[in-house]
């Protein structure tokens, strides 16, 4: 059974889905070569749990974009993966699964561009999150116990899930 841990917007979410959330950002950001110091779960008792890619300015919208995208993508999938794994039981979630603050930075990057380059950015989102799954999970398992994952660290293990892809032909 999943540790359940409070969200920002008061829903209980397991919490490895806000560790995939997070790793699904640092992952993209790995993938288009966006630097970042760290990522990090912190626990705050009035917010309940709370996480964080800190990363560096990129001038490029579609990256921020697909950056910002990638973190609610993999925490769905995660969360969808969970209730798979728990029969006869249902987690129920309000509204869209998705971060306030990462909902904001998608905004912003998306004011100045048409319906069509909005759906090719978030296509090319969920398909990075979707290839990049085992990267995902394991930079998501460092968060889970250590709570903080250095961008050396995400690298190391994002380079290796590539080459077990490679190797295995994925």
């Amino acid at each position: 059974m999943p540790d359940f841990v409070p969200h920002n917007d008061g829903t209980l979410l397991p919490s490895e889905v806000i560790a995939h959330h997070e790793a699904g950002h640092a992952v993209a950001a790995l993938a288009l070569g966006v630097n970042f110091d760290q990522v990090t779960i912190t626990s705050d008792p009035e917010l309940g749990i709370s996480g964080g890619v800190i990363r560096e300015v990129d001038d490029n919208p579609r990256r921020n974009v697909i950056v910002a995208m990638a973190g609610p993508e993999a925490g769905r999938l995660e969360l969808e993966r969970l209730i798979e794994r728990v029969p006869g039981r249902r987690l129920e979630l309000v509204g869209d699964y998705h971060d306030a603050c990462d909902q904001d930075d998608i905004d912003a990057e998306l004011a100045c561009v048409d319906d069509q380059q909005r759906a090719a950015w978030t296509a090319e989102a969920v398909a990075l999150v979707g290839t990049q799954v085992e990267a995902i999970a394991c930079i998501a398992t460092l968060l889970v116990t250590s709570r903080e994952v250095s961008y050396l660290q995400a690298k190391a293990a994002f380079e290796a899930a590539q080459t077990v892809a490679e190797v295995s032909g994925v």
